[in-house]
């Protein structure tokens, strides 16, 4: 950008040309508190606001750290007055004045400097601002490529610039964090060899050798294992990778890691390191306490309850395996998949016993979007067994405590026949599912989805379902006609 102290710049008729000359700002605008009233400070941003009550301007001035209110009283200096006068949004100016203490009656209890407002005596015109394409404010209606077109701008709002400043403050807590443990940070090439990995590489031509690439790092892997062979015995970098894949939610071309290696040590130990690298992380940014270790799940527990190696325990909806329960059932839609190898399990839906029979049939086209070939559902209510394959299970399989457990109703129904609907069910699911359940009592429903799914297909059927809602699990056995059970 550039410098805007002796650039000219005229927008519209308004001519700005005032140099910043020997002036040196004094501090940020956020800074200001009422201990410091009676000080002559020296001010410099852009303009958030102006108002003109008639005699006084007030002025809004504003820098990454926060706004100031700088009021021009004809009074004090007309000079500085008339040029407020030509103040508009995004202006660059600096203002020179006295710190006073508001009235009373104007405190801003919202606003950090609300205590305080600055009196300006002398104003400088550094650089006028064209009308902006969208506010520089939290709440825009501008789009996001008409914010990452006027990138420079969308930087300014509040929120942009909040993301930019977590980050780094972040990023200074994990290198701080990691040096009190003798990790030494260490930055590895860019330009490197191709390595069989996950994914295909970037390819940057050389100049030098012609015919030949250089290949984007994937990760740091070679690198930090030269490391360790070396005797760094203790290595972090926080750095770039590249992977030439599709796109998607969670993946861009480039993204950002933290790559770690020690040398003599265990499983547990790597565990502790980033626990407690996690827990300082949100108590000093989140004010959030937590309690280490942390809770842990083996792949097979996460796979078994959740349907997904990546599982979010908010949710709460957990799968339960009915396959012993129902290994001879006389349904032969789940014991000829349990004989081929296939599971079965389902999940109990939150107070689905209220559900009326249209609204359970209404499931079927549903679950139908999602590849699914078919539902089947068993409602618990205090007159006994509602359900279409209720005629095929036997008095034990119904007297079975884990299925009876898991059919009670001790949830409140995430089912609707709209998108709408089914999005604030799933919100309100999902805050009651975090409560402690009631003893076995009341209503409840099965609901039972059929669908040939592998356990690769289990965890991409939830990744589909994540974009209605919270965290929507799936189950399926393999090979099986009828075997999942979903939460639609």
């Amino acid at each position: 950008m550039r410098s805007i102290i002796s650039r000219q710049s005229c927008c519209r008729g308004r001519v700005f040309s005032d140099p910043l000359g020997e002036w040196k700002r004094s501090c940020y605008c956020g800074a200001q508190r009422a201990e410091a009233v009676g000080q002559e400070l020296i001010l410099a941003g852009w303009v958030q606001s102006r108002r003109d009550h008639g005699g006084l301007i007030f002025v809004d001035v504003r820098d990454r750290s926060g706004i100031t209110q700088v009021v021009f009283n004809p009074e004090v200096d007309a000079a500085a007055h008339e040029k407020a006068k030509q103040l508009r949004s995004e202006d660059v100016i600096a203002v020179r004045g006295t710190l006073a203490k508001r009235p009373l009656e104007t405190l801003n209890p919202d606003l950090a400097t609300g205590e305080v407002e600055l009196r300006g005596k002398e104003l400088k015109l550094l650089n006028a601002s064209q009308v902006p394409p969208f506010n520089i404010e939290d709440e825009t209606e501008a789009n996001e490529n008409t914010r990452l077109k006027y990138r420079y701008l969308d930087l300014r709002r509040p929120q942009s610039l909040g993301h930019l400043l977590l980050r780094y403050r972040m990023t200074k807590l994990i290198r701080d964090y990691l040096d009190g443990l003798g990790f030494i940070d260490v930055e590895t090439p860019v330009l490197t060899k191709s390595t069989p990995e996950g994914a295909r590489d970037y390819l940057v031509p050389s100049r030098i050798y012609r015919g030949k690439f250089y290949a984007l790092p994937q990760s740091p892997q070679l690198f930090k294992q030269i490391l360790m062979v070396g005797g760094l015995d203790r290595y972090f970098q926080i750095v770039k990778c590249f992977r030439d894949e599709d796109l998607r939610a969670d993946r861009q071309p480039e993204f950002t890691q933290l790559d770690m290696e020690m040398s003599f040590v265990q499983r547990e130990d790597v565990m502790q390191v980033v626990e407690g690298m996690i827990s300082v992380l949100f108590k000093e940014l989140k004010g959030i306490e937590l309690k280490c270790p942390f809770s842990r799940l083996t792949w097979n527990q996460a796979m078994s309850r959740y349907g997904s190696d990546k599982p979010d325990i908010r949710f709460g909806l957990e799968l339960t395996d009915f396959t012993n329960a129902l290994r001879s059932s006389q349904a032969k839609v789940f014991s000829a998949a349990i004989q081929k190898g296939g599971v079965v399990k389902g999940i109990c839906i939150p107070k689905g016993g209220e559900l009326s029979r249209k609204d359970l049939d209404d499931l079927t086209p549903f679950v139908a979007t999602f590849g699914a070939k078919g539902i089947a559902w068993t409602k618990l209510t205090e007159e006994g067994w509602q359900s279409p394959i209720a005629k095929f299970l036997s008095e034990a399989e119904r007297r079975n405590r884990n299925y009876r457990w898991r059919s009670s109703g001790r949830y409140h129904s995430l089912l609707g026949r709209h998108r709408e609907d089914r999005s604030r069910r799933f919100r309100e699911l999902a805050a009651a599912s975090r409560r402690k359940a009631p003893s076995d009592s009341g209503q409840g429903i099965c609901i039972g989805v059929g669908r040939r799914f592998s356990a690769h297909g289990i965890r991409s059927g939830r990744e589909t379902l994540r974009c209605l809602a919270p965290p929507v699990y799936v189950a399926a056995g393999r090979g099986s006609p009828i075997a999942g059970l979903k939460a639609a």
